[in-house]
């Protein structure tokens, strides 16, 4: 999908629209701009953890029969020693269902 890296965060350009009736025109050969006529244009925005928020992370044992959960934690490698635990009382127990969310923040960039 189009996109980059900006500010080590993702960069998305979307279309604003496109003027829909380009052979509108006045008598003078100027362009007909009126209600619902858009012109071409992008606009970068940037997606990022929202800083006012902590993200979760939890993990799941899939052993057949098993209803171990881990804690959630808001570390990642938190939930990876309560996994790494898990198996070590358990050796059978060694592939995890693991969850990772956050709330993400969009920011609208300067026009391109």
């Amino acid at each position: 999908m189009g996109g980059g890296a900006r500010e080590g965060a993702a960069a998305h350009r979307r279309r604003v629209g496109a003027h829909p009736h380009p052979h509108h025109t006045r008598a003078e050969g100027s362009p007909v701009i009126g209600l619902g006529q858009w012109e071409f244009g992008y606009v970068l925005h940037r997606i990022q953890p929202d800083p006012a928020t902590s993200p979760s992370a939890t993990a799941d044992c899939l052993t057949e029969g098993c209803e171990w959960t881990s804690a959630t934690h808001a570390d990642a490698d938190a939930v990876n020693a309560e996994c790494l635990r898990h198996t070590g009382l358990n050796p059978q127990h060694d592939r995890f269902g693991r969850a990772f969310a956050d709330v993400a923040v969009v920011h609208r960039m300067d026009p391109v």
